[in-house]
Parts: C-alpha cells; sequence; structure tokens
C-alpha cells in the first residue's frame, strides 16, 4: 500500500511538470508572438508617421509589407484598396508569360506546300527589333520562293484603351499589332560619321520638321525630322497588314510575296521557335518596354488559340491562374500606359509570392532589375542592393512592387503605390527609400 501510495504521488508531481511546462510554453509563445506583433505594429505606426511627415494628406498611397517564409504582414496600409500601378502592370505579363509561354517564343506558325510558306502570326515581337537584332524569322523565310502573309483572327487595337492619344509620336507608345518588325518604330541612327535609317522604306517618308511637339503625322508615316540632328531616335510607325506586305517586299525583292485569308484549318500548322522568351521578360522588366510586354501578352493569347485577344488571355489567368485574389483588378492592358488599370497592393503581393515560389530566388532577381536610387540617394551603390523591383510611373504616379533582402537574411514581399501626388518625384522616391532601407535593417 505503502508503495502504490509512493508511485500515485509521483505520477502526481509527475503531471503536474507536465501541466506547468504546457503553461510555460503557452506563456513563451504568446510573449513571442506578442514582441513579433508589437514590433511590427510599431514599425507600421512609425511609417504612417514618416508618411505624414513627407508627403501631402492630398496624397493616395498604399504599402503592404509580408514576410515570404512566415507569411506575417509587417505593414498594412490601404493595401485592399485600387491603386493605378503604372508598369507594375507588367509583372502582371511576367506571370502570363511564365505560366503560358514555352522557353523559346513562338515567332511564327507555318504550314508549307512545294516551295511555298504559308505564315500565321503570333505577335513575335523581335524581328529586326533595335535592342536585338533577332534574324531567325527572317533566316527561314529565305528558303522559299513564294511567301503567303495570312491574317490572323486578331482582336489587336494599336493603342490600348486609356493610352494618350498624344504619345503616338514617342518610341514609348508603339502601335500593338500581330507581326511587329522593328519594334514597330523608325530607327534614326545619325553621328558624324553615317546616317542610318530603318526601315529603308522610310527614307524618302522624312520631312522637315513642321513643329516641336509631333515627330510623326497622327494619319500617316511622314515623319518629322531635323537632318541636321546628330541623334538616335525612334518613331513608332502607323502599322498594318499591307505595311507588313511592302516591309517584307523590301526585305525579300525577288520573291513572290502576298498576304492571304485565315485558312479553314491551321491544325497542321508547326511552330518555328524565336529567341529565349527569358531574354525577352529580362529586357521587358529592365527597360519597362511597353510593346514587348504587349506583344507578349499577344504570344500569350496565341497559345490558346490563332486569335490574338488581351482579353482572352486576362480572362483565362484570372479565372484559373489568379482566381484567388480577394480584389480581382481591372486590368486593360501589358504595359500600364493605361490610367484605366486599376490593382490593389495586396493583388500585386499575391503575384509576386507565386513568382517567387515558382522560379526562386536566383533566377527570379536575374529577371527583375534591382531598385536604382542613386539620383535620390548618391552613397548607394549597385553592390548594396537589397530591393529587387518593378517601378511603374507615370504624371502624378510613382509605384514599387518587389522584395526587400533584409540585413538578417530574410525576404519580403512589398507593394508601394503613390498616386494622386504633386511633389516632385525625387521627393516621393526619397521616403520611399528610407521607408525600405528601415525594413531593410529592422527585419
Amino acid at each position: 500500500m505503502l508503495l502504490k501510495g509512493v508511485k500515485r504521488s509521483i505520477l502526481n508531481i509527475d503531471n503536474e511538470v507536465f501541466k506547468m511546462n504546457i503553461f510555460l510554453l503557452i506563456i513563451l509563445n504568446s510573449l513571442f508572438v506578442g514582441c513579433t506583433t508589437y514590433r511590427y505594429n510599431r514599425q507600421e505606426k512609425q511609417f504612417i508617421t514618416s508618411l505624414n511627415a513627407t508627403t501631402n494628406k492630398s496624397n493616395f498611397n498604399g504599402l503592404l509589407v509580408v514576410d515570404y517564409h512566415t507569411k506575417d504582414t509587417i505593414i498594412d496600409y490601404n493595401a485592399h484598396k485600387y491603386f493605378i500601378p503604372a508598369s507594375t502592370v507588367k509583372l502582371f505579363t511576367l506571370y502570363t508569360s511564365l505560366e503560358y509561354l514555352d522557353d523559346y517564343l513562338p515567332a511564327l506558325k507555318y504550314s508549307i506546300v512545294k516551295d511555298t510558306i504559308s505564315v500565321l502570326p503570333t505577335g513575335y515581337a523581335t524581328t529586326l527589333h533595335p535592342n536585338f537584332k533577332d534574324s531567325i524569322v527572317l533566316e527561314f523565310l529565305e528558303d522559299f520562293e513564294t511567301i503567303k502573309l495570312l491574317k490572323t483572327p486578331k482582336n489587336i487595337e494599336p493603342f490600348g484603351p486609356g493610352w494618350a492619344w498624344e504619345d503616338y509620336s514617342y518610341a514609348f507608345s508603339a502601335e500593338r499589332n500581330d507581326f511587329a518588325l522593328y519594334g514597330n518604330t523608325l530607327n534614326y541612327y545619325n553621328n558624324d560619321e553615317q546616317l542610318l535609317i530603318t526601315p529603308k522604306l522610310f527614307k524618302k517618308s522624312i520631312k522637315k520638321p513642321i513643329n516641336q511637339g509631333f515627330k510623326r503625322n497622327k494619319d500617316s508615316n511622314i515623319f518629322y525630322v531635323d537632318s541636321t540632328q546628330i541623334d538616335t531616335l525612334h518613331i513608332p510607325f502607323k502599322t498594318s497588314d499591307s505595311l507588313n506586305l511592302r516591309l517584307l517586299k523590301d526585305i525579300f525583292p525577288t520573291k513572290k510575296i502576298t498576304l492571304g485569308n485565315y485558312p479553314s484549318k491551321t491544325s497542321h500548322f508547326k511552330t518555328l521557335n524565336g529567341i529565349p522568351r527569358d531574354s525577352v521578360l529580362k529586357y521587358m522588366l529592365e527597360k519597362s518596354d511597353n510593346l514587348l510586354a504587349e506583344q507578349l501578352m499577344l504570344m500569350s493569347a496565341a497559345t490558346l488559340s490563332d486569335t490574338l485577344d488581351f482579353n482572352r488571355i486576362k480572362k483565362h489567368v484570372l479565372d484559373y491562374k489568379l482566381n484567388q485574389l480577394k480584389q480581382p483588378p481591372r486590368w486593360v492592358d501589358g504595359s500600364g500606359l493605361s490610367r484605366y488599370n486599376l490593382f490593389t497592393p495586396e493583388s500585386m503581393v499575391t503575384v509576386l509570392d507565386k513568382l517567387y515560389k515558382d522560379l526562386g530566388e536566383s533566377k527570379l532577381f536575374q529577371l527583375l532589375p534591382p531598385w536604382k536610387v542613386s539620383d535620390i540617394q548618391p552613397a548607394f551603390m549597385d553592390k548594396n542592393t537589397f530591393i529587387y523591383a518593378k517601378t511603374g510611373s507615370m504624371g502624378n504616379t510613382y509605384n514599387l512592387c518587389g522584395y526587400i533582402k533584409t540585413k538578417k537574411g530574410k525576404v519580403l514581399l512589398f507593394s508601394y503605390m503613390n498616386n494622386h501626388f504633386m511633389q516632385p518625384n525625387a521627393r516621393i522616391k526619397l521616403a520611399m527609400y528610407n521607408t525600405l532601407l528601415a525594413l531593410h535593417l529592422n527585419n
């Protein structure tokens, strides 16, 4: 009986110790979570205080910062509200391209009958592009005596909804189409030694300037360039099926080249591979190239059907790839040129999370450029880069969405939106830099 009593006492003691350990673990966990929550709340309050001190109350700002690994939210300020995203839309274009396009871009679809090749455009953008010098399509067509350029069942307006019409003669506003050549721009190179113009077809279409505002006639391919100007210019030309025919004839003067209607069947058509997808994505993100962004969306649409339609691919992405977005965006183009676009910081961070998960840090940070802030922070050097992100800017708008590598080795996802401000961009960027630097140092 005495032995049983001793055993019972020992069991009771062990049970009490066990309960006490559980209680201590709960307390410690609560303290840890409480400290973490307090630290994050403190960072959010510091951000709001800094924001109020450095920007006008009339500005519209939003910031969401999330720890990639723990999914803890560090700052949530207007994260569920809609902003004009500008070129940060290109992150959605990046995601779409990675989901729908193969490692090599589809340069064209084709069918061969004897010495005749029928070509179905895919929206491929880099043939004779001034920054790519891509000749894959031309080298392929060189082997055929007869080329039939087929009309695609496209749904493409040269300008996207909400694009500024007065930008038509600026390089950043080149027209969208199904068969891009020369980057859809007149490329004018003039230095002390030589004058080079491409496409050569337009040499006789260059006139003396008649005003200082526009470098091309709004309704035709008449260009206005000062011949004494030592400069490099890229001026968008008006695109059309008939112009593509003329450009191909200018490239292949001895071949028989015609336009053809869309065939009743295309299942037998093969695909010609173009240049690597990631080389175009990298350039698109680094230079914020609007034409490439638009054409990438059209190429992605071509994987669903022969109809090159931005709205079709956008709907497919939102319905099947990003249907978990809590605030579905108003998404009207691939470049972000339109002020009709509306996205929330939360939606941007969702896509950033997916990109990091799918690609991994090494590959993603090769595609996504480091944020250059040397214009507002002279001491900042590239070797100290801790932000990899896509900018988005237009009048009264400056946004930045991407990743912060912290001093402790963490990766933070963030979307920082600034709309409707009247201050200089440099002031907005400096305030952003100080906030992001604090996140880098304190996490």
